[in-house]
This record gives C-alpha cells, sequence and structure tokens, in this order.
C-alpha cells in the first residue's frame, strides 16, 4: 500500500507553488520552461542508470502497456492528442494521480502535468471518468484529495470540475468506508484506539447520527482520507453516511475547484492568452469569496460539532472506569446526594458493610467456603497488585460495547419516552468438576460493582471500601460478537479461554435464557451447563489478559458448600451464577448425583 508520506512530485511540487503565486501547473509554452523542480542527485551520488529506469520500464510497468504517445507527453515531446489509446491513459492516470514515486531522470515535473493535461483531453469523454477512478483510488490509500482537487479545477474548469471531484470524492468516501467497515477493520480499530476526538464523534453520531457526519464534513476536525475509514467503525448507515458526505464536502469542493480554476486563468494569462486582466480579477474575487465562505462554514460548523458533541456527552449515563481523570470530589458528592435522596434500604447498606467487611479482612478471607484456586497465575492478591491507586467516575466519551439510547414511543396517544443502554447479548456456562465434585466459577475485578461499593459506604458515612470489594463471583460468560459461530461454539471459546477446558461440543447443554438490566437493557443472556474433569484440562486460562484487559481468577467451589454461598451477603455474586447454582442443586437430586442423567 502506498503510504501518504510518499507525495507525488507533480502533484505537490507543479500543482502549488507557494513561491510563483497561487498554482503552476505549467500551462505556460513549452518553450519557456525553465529547469524542473526535481533536482537529479549529484553525480557521486548518482545511481546506475539501468537501477531505477531500464528500457521498457517507465514507473515500474511496462512501456508496452502505457503507451508510447503518455511516454513521450510525459518527458515533454508534444504529441498528438488521437495518438493516445483508452488504456494507456487510465494506467497514466493512476501512475500521475496516485503519486507513484518516480526517479528524476525519468520524468520531469512541468512535464509530468503537461503529460496529464493531454492525458485528459486525449481521452475525450473518458477523461472525467479517468479522473474519478483514479480519485477514489487515491482515497482508500489515505493520499491527501487537495491536491487532486486542485487539479480538477484547473484541468477541467470550475463547472465541470465541481461536479467530477463532487462525484469522486463522494464515491472515493464511500469506497473508503467499506473497505474499513468489512476489509480492514482491525487495523482502522488500532489507528483510532485512544483518540479522544473519535471517542467525541462517535458518542455523538450515536445520538445524532446523519447531522454529526455533515458537520465533519464541514468543519476540518479530521482530515478527508483518514475521516473516511474513522466513520467506517461508528454505527452510522451507509446510505445516511454518503448522502451527508456528499453535502457536507460540497462547500469545500466549490472552494478548492475553484482556486483551481483561478490559478489555471493566472498562468494563461501569463503565457500571453487566456482572459482579460479585468476577467482574471473577477476570477480571483470569486475564488476569494468562495474560500471565504467556505471557511466562515467550516467555523460555525466546528462550533455546532463541539456543541452537539458535549450535549451527547451529557445526555449519557456515569460509567465506571479505572483511573479516569476528573476530580473524584466533585464525582464523589453527587454519588453520595444521588444516594442519600434515593434512600437506600438497610439490608443493602448492610450488605455493602458485609462485603467491605469481608474483603478488607486480608487474603485468607478471599477463599472462603472452601474454595480452592485453580488458576495458573492470575490470583486476587495478584490483581490488586496491579489495581489502581484510584477509582473514580467520568462521563462516557464512547464505548464499542454499551450504547446509551433514547426510545420515542406513545402510551394513552401522550408520546413518551424511555431511556436505554444497548448491550450485547451473551453466553454463560455452569462447570460442573465431576472429580472434584465442584463448582468451577470465576472471579474478577469489576470497576461498576466497586464503585456501586464506594457509594453505599459514602451513604452509610463509611470509609472507601478497599479494591476488594469490586472483585465478583460469575459464571464463565462472554458477549456474542463473533459472526459465524452458533451460542454452543461460542461457549466452547469461552470456556476455552477463561477457564481453560476444552469441552467437546456434545458436552455442552441448554439451560434456559432470560432478559437481564429489564429496566434499562433488555438484553439476552443464553445460559448453558457441562460437566469438566482434568483431562479437559488444555490451556492456563485467566480470560485475555493482554487483549481485553481481563484478569480472572478460576475456583472451585465444594459442592458441600454451595448453600453457604448462597448464603453468604459478603460476596458480590451475579444473578445468573445464583441461579444455576440453584439449578445445579435440582438437578443433582433428581438425577442421583448426576447432572445429566445420559451420562455415566
Amino acid at each position: 500500500m502506498l503510504k501518504p508520506a510518499v507525495v507525488c512530485r507533480a502533484a505537490k511540487l507543479s500543482l502549488i507553488s507557494t513561491r510563483g503565486g497561487l498554482i503552476q501547473p505549467a500551462l505556460q509554452p513549452r518553450r519557456h520552461h525553465r529547469r524542473s523542480s526535481v533536482r537529479a542527485p549529484p553525480a557521486a551520488a548518482a545511481k546506475p542508470p539501468n537501477e531505477h529506469h531500464t528500457p521498457g520500464v517507465f514507473l515500474g510497468l511496462p512501456e508496452e502497456a502505457l503507451g508510447s504517445s503518455f511516454l513521450a507527453s510525459m518527458r515533454g515531446e508534444n504529441v498528438p492528442a488521437s495518438a493516445a489509446s483508452v488504456a494507456a491513459p487510465v494506467l497514466a492516470a493512476a501512475a500521475v494521480l496516485l503519486c507513484l514515486p518516480a526517479p528524476a531522470e525519468a520524468l520531469s515535473v512541468q512535464g509530468a502535468v503537461g503529460g496529464l493535461e493531454d492525458l485528459i483531453q486525449s481521452a475525450g469523454i473518458l477523461g472525467p471518468v479517468i479522473f474519478i477512478v483514479a480519485y477514489i483510488a487515491a482515497t482508500v490509500v489515505l493520499i491527501p484529495a487537495s491536491v487532486l482537487t486542485l487539479a480538477a479545477g484547473f484541468l477541467f474548469g470550475p463547472v465541470l470540475g465541481t461536479v467530477v471531484v463532487s462525484v469522486a470524492s463522494t464515491a472515493g468516501a464511500a469506497a473508503a468506508f467499506l473497505v474499513g467497515r468489512y476489509l480492514a477493520r482491525p487495523a482502522v480499530e488500532k489507528r483510532m484506539q485512544g483518540n479522544p476526538k473519535f471517542a467525541a464523534v462517535d458518542g455523538a453520531i450515536a445520538q445524532q447520527g446523519a447531522k454529526i457526519v455533515l458537520l465533519l464534513r464541514l468543519s476540518p476536525l479530521f482530515p478527508f482520507t483518514l475521516l473516511n475509514y474513522g466513520l467506517s467503525l461508528t454505527r452510522i448507515e451507509f446510505g445516511p453516511y454518503v448522502a451527508a458526505s456528499w453535502a457536507g464536502m460540497l462547500p469545500g469542493t466549490i472552494a478548492y475547484v475553484a482556486l483551481g480554476g483561478a490559478g489555471k486563468a493566472a498562468a494563461e494569462t501569463a503565457a500571453g492568452g487566456g482572459v482579460a486582466p479585468l476577467q482574471l480579477v473577477l476570477y480571483g474575487l470569486g475564488a476569494a469569496a468562495t474560500l471565504w465562505a467556505t471557511a466562515l462554514i467550516s467555523k460555525a460548523a466546528s462550533k455546532a460539532l463541539d456543541e452537539a458533541s458535549a450535549a451527547g456527552s451529557a445526555d449519557k449515563p456515569l460509567s465506571g472506569g479505572s483511573c479516569l481523570r476528573p476530580a473524584a470530589s466533585s464525582s464523589t458528592r453527587r454519588l453520595a446526594a444521588a444516594a442519600a435522596a434515593g434512600g437506600e434500604q438497610a439490608t443493602a447498606a448492610a450488605a455493602g458493610q458485609a462485603m467491605s467487611a469481608a474483603h478488607a479482612a486480608g487474603s485468607a478471607d478471599w477463599y472462603r467456603h472452601g474454595m480452592t484456586s485453580l488458576s495458573q497465575g492470575v490470583t486476587m492478591a495478584e490483581t490488586l497488585q496491579r489495581l489502581g491507586p484510584e477509582v473514580e467516575l467520568a462521563e462516557m466519551q464512547g464505548s464499542a460495547f454499551v450504547k446509551p439510547q433514547s426510545i420515542l414511543y406513545q402510551l394513552d396517544a401522550k408520546p413518551r419516552r424511555w431511556d436505554m443502554v444497548l448491550s450485547h447479548p451473551s453466553v454463560a456456562v455452569l462447570l460442573y468438576h465431576r472429580q472434584r465434585q465442584a463448582v468451577i466459577l470465576v472471579r474478577q475485578f469489576r470497576p461498576a460493582v466497586y464503585i456501586s461499593a464506594t457509594r453505599e459506604a459514602e451513604a452509610a458515612g463509611e470509609p472507601k471500601p478497599p479494591l476488594s470489594a469490586g472483585f465478583t463471583y460469575e459464571l464463565c460468560a462472554g458477549i456474542i460478537d463473533k459472526p459465524g459461530l452458533d451460542l454452543k461454539q461460542i461457549t466452547k471459546e469461552e470456556i476455552l479461554e477463561e477457564c481453560g477446558f476444552d469441552v467437546p461440543l456434545g458436552a455442552i447443554h441448554l439451560v434456559t435464557s432470560y432478559l437481564s438490566a429489564i429496566g434499562i437493557s433488555g438484553s439476552r443472556q443464553t445460559i448453558f451447563a457441562a460437566e469438566v474433569d482434568d483431562a479437559m484440562a488444555a490451556a492456563a486460562g485467566g480470560g485475555g489478559l493482554r487483549d481485553h484487559g481481563e484478569a480472572i481468577e478460576v475456583l472451585a467451589l465444594p459442592l458441600p458448600q454451595v448453600d453457604d454461598f448462597l448464603r453468604d451477603e459478603g460476596l458480590g455474586r451475579s444473578a445468573g451464577l445464583l441461579f444455576s447454582l440453584l439449578w445445579l442443586q435440582q438437578q443433582l437430586a433428581a438425577n442421583g448425583g448426576q447432572l445429566f442423567p445420559s451420562q455415566a
């Protein structure tokens, strides 16, 4: 793939020249050509002539594929337009417009631009098509589009140039969007990860969709080519994305094309032809007015975009996070006030106190009810050493897993609104170890649980609990985010990743499914069950610490201790785990100590 740093010599040095005015596109008669803007390397450093350009090869392509007419025009020779074939212009436009690097001895700058003009003219009605195809390809490989847009004004004039670039930029934006969403998503996610601007944009798009895309196109917040790929990671639909992109890019397109057209008029006048001086002045004033209007639109769009991003963030619920920057004092005061106003029941406060007391007792109390650790490295003590020292609240700026939304509906002929959090459905599995006569659990730190424990402690006037209060006991579980795999296959992979057991698909049995957090989410969780033994141990388990930041400890809870575990209010336990333990006891009692009657 071409890198953005590889800039086309012809485009950079000939289309934009700060020394000689707006644009010097080599429209002057070739008898006035001065020395090339690209200097040949010193003789001492010169490379063998055949190393970069050998007979029969030009820009890495066979000369017979490019055509002699194009090669002659690129070297500054006058060639009749009728001599160019259809295939040669296509390859040549791609070579020039996509900025393929070329040695100075093979390509002169002004000759390249002059050759490009001859190329477009020789193609006739196919000239704009060639330009559009090259523009799309340049957009996909992240080459800045401003140079090509200026070139369109020079090559086609302000009216046709605007039409050509409008079509090309919209098609290029659509192509890059599809590549980013379906072909190169991992690479794009890596590029965008940790970008605060993109996080704010993603949150705003979740609220206002195409309006934010329109404002982004009008605003210089993101470069055009990079923005195409960034937007492919959001939840914007393809149709609204294309429509908003076309409308938002149009003012900038008009401005840049007008600038390119003004440069062409200036070059023709300097060469002794073209428009009259008064017309040239009017042309320049028109281009300047267009640029001024575009700048005003961009400024207004940037302001509106900032307001939309701020409004989108204000509508989002508070979410727990580790070591986030907003001051803890203000968020703590808000939490305490909310807790006091909500009037938590004494039982909830008592449970929180019991949890804090239990975890503060030390590591000896971390393996209650006869639990033993099966982990080969990730233990609660080790995780505590890596946590903190602070866990605070911040406004959510965008998430790949949680999306706040508002539902608008009618009840009794009156408009209603219900705020919800869109989250992934998930699978969970109860693992029963036959040899150990124990239930396999997982334990990990949950920031949201710790924040809730902090809130309960503050409401009760108690000290801030230790970080160990954020650990929960759960089933092995994972979200459904792997296209092409059914629920059992996803469950099998989660068991291996988190607990280290390689369980055959036939040994995984459906228990039931339920809706979690029905007041704000309603996402479905499907529960499975499976029996495991030491022969199935195939990996260390512990979750995706490197990829997902998980630190999961695998525990074995002896069957005789299940009742005590169920009654222990000092432990953080998920609802799915409590249900599954009760179901397990019922199954074992009904089947003579066997989880599944068909298994020996």
